[in-house]
C-alpha cells in the first residue's frame, strides 16, 4: 500500500478588501519501499555506541529498487525511540530538523550520551523530501553492542503466590498486603522467604482510584511512587498504604537484574485494596439466577430495613469480588466496582432510579481469596428490570 502526498491550498478573495484566506490541508507521506535508513535493508542491527554517536542523523545514498546508488540524503525528521529492556524503560524524543547533533536536542543528546550496552534505539517515522514530496521509509532498530532478552527467574519472585495473568487485580485487605510487604521476597526453589537481592529495586506505585469514574486521581492527598530495596523502604510504602482507601491500587511493578551472569526479570504484581465489613444480608448466585432477578429482593430489603451492606456469596457462603453495569433506557450506562463482594449504598442508590426496561448486568464474578490459584471465576449475570 502506498500513501500519496497531497498538500491542496485554497486562495479566497472577498470584494475589494483583498482579504486572503488560505486553507492548507496536511500532508501525507508517500511510503518509500527503495531507500533504508543507513542503507542497511536488516530489521535489526547490531551496532557498537560509538558507531551510534557518530551519526549526524537518518541517511540514504542507495536507490533499492533500480540498484544505483545516489547522493546522500539526510531525513528532514524523525521520531528516537529507546528501550532499557532490562528497567523496562522507554523514552520518546522527536527529531523534528532531522539533527542529531544539535545542540538544542539536549534530551535527547543526554539519552545518546547515556546509553548502556543492551539499549535497543529505533529510529521512527523516518521523513524526507524529494523533489516536492514527502516520503517515509521504514524504522531502523539498532541495539547496542549486543542482544539481551531476559527470562524469568526461576526461583526469586515476589510473593509465595503467582501473580495474575493480563494485569488483573488480587483482591486484598489493608492489613494483609501491609503484612506482605513485610514478608517481600519468596524462593520457590526452596519454599522459603527470602529477601530482596541487594541490586534489585522495585518500583511500588500507590494508586488512588475515584470510585464513580473507577479512573486514577491525578490530584489527591494520598498515593506516590516509592522504591523498595533490601531493608530499605518497607516502613515508607506501609505508611502509604495505610492512608489508601478501598478501591484503589497498588501495584509492584516488573523489573529486570543481572543474576548469575545473566539478565533475569520477575513479574508484575497488581492488588485493589478490599477490606472486610460485616454482610448484613446475603445473596447467593444461585438466588439470583433462579429468579433472573436482584432487584425486587434487594430493594425491599433496602426500603424495608435498609440493613445494608448487602453481600454477593457462592453456594458455600463465600463473597464473590463483581463489577455491577447498569444501562438504562435513555442510553446512559454506568459502571461500579464492588468493595468486597458487597453491594453498596451507592450501587442501591443508582439502582433505585432504575425504570422497568432497564437492564443490570453483574460480571467479573471472582472468587476473593488472592491466595488460591484454583479460585472460581462465575458466569455474568444479565436482566431486564422489571416493575418494582
Amino acid at each position: 500500500m502506498k500513501w500519496v502526498a497531497i498538500c491542496v491550498s485554497f486562495i479566497v478573495f472577498i470584494a475589494k478588501g483583498q482579504t486572503v484566506q488560505k486553507l492548507v490541508y496536511p500532508v501525507v507521506p508517500l511510503k518509500d519501499s527503495c531507500f533504508y535508513a543507513f542503507d542497511d535493508t536488516t530489521n535489526v542491527s547490531i551496532w557498537s555506541k560509538e558507531k551510534l554517536h557518530k551519526q549526524k542523523g537518518v541517511w540514504t545514498s542507495y536507490n533499492f529498487c533500480f540498484d544505483y546508488a545516489e547522493d546522500t540524503a539526510y531525513a528532514s525528521s524523525f521520531i528516537l525511540h529507546f528501550y532499557d529492556p532490562i528497567k523496562n524503560i522507554t523514552h520518546d524524543y522527536l527529531i523534528n530538523d532531522g539533527n542529531l547533533k544539535n545542540e538544542y536536542q539536549m534530551s535527547s543528546n543526554q539519552s545518546l550520551n547515556a546509553i548502556k550496552p543492551y539499549t535497543q534505539v529505533t529510529f521512527k517515522d523516518i521523513q524526507f523530501e524529494r523533489e516536492g514530496v514527502v516520503h517515509q521509509i521504514s524504522d531502523k532498530k539498532i541495539s547496542v553492542d549486543s542482544f539481551v532478552i531476559p527470562k524469568m527467574d526461576s526461583c526469586w519472585r515476589y510473593f509465595s503466590f503467582h501473580p495474575k495473568k493480563n494485569y488483573e487485580r488480587h483482591r486484598i485487605t489493608h492489613k494483609k498486603l501491609m503484612n506482605l510487604i513485610h514478608e517481600f521476597g519468596y524462593n520457590s526453589c526452596i519454599q522459603k522467604q527470602e529477601n530482596i537481592p541487594d541490586n534489585v529495586k522495585v518500583s511500588v506505585e500507590l494508586i488512588p482510584v475515584d470510585k464513580s469514574t473507577l479512573l486514577p486521581k491525578f490530584i489527591s492527598d494520598r498515593g506516590g511512587i516509592y522504591q523498595l530495596q533490601k531493608d530499605e523502604s518497607k516502613e515508607n510504602i506501609n505508611n502509604g498504604v495505610h492512608k489508601l482507601k478501598t478501591g484503589d491500587v497498588v501495584i509492584f511493578n516488573r523489573i529486570s537484574y543481572e543474576k548469575d551472569g545473566e539478565y533475569v526479570f520477575s513479574q508484575r504484581y497488581d492488588f485493589v485494596l478490599e477490606d472486610s465489613v460485616a454482610c448484613k444480608t446475603t445473596f447467593t448466585l444461585d438466588t439470583i439466577r433462579s429468579q433472573n432477578g436482584l432487584s425486587e429482593q434487594i430493594i425491599d430489603q433496602w426500603k424495608n430495613k435498609n440493613d445494608a451492606p448487602i453481600c454477593v456469596t457462592n453456594n458455600k457462603g463465600k463473597r464473590v469480588a463483581f463489577t455491577l453495569v447498569i444501562s438504562s433506557q435513555n442510553g446512559s450506562t454506568s459502571m461500579h466496582s464492588s468493595t468486597g463482594g458487597i453491594i453498596s449504598e451507592e450501587m442501591m442508590n443508582k439502582i433505585l432510579t432504575l425504570k422497568k426496561g432497564d437492564f443490570i448486568l453483574i460480571e467479573r464474578l471472582d472468587e476473593m481469596d488472592p491466595y488460591d490459584q484454583t479460585r472460581k471465576r462465575y458466569p455474568s449475570v444479565n436482566f431486564k428490570l422489571k416493575d418494582l
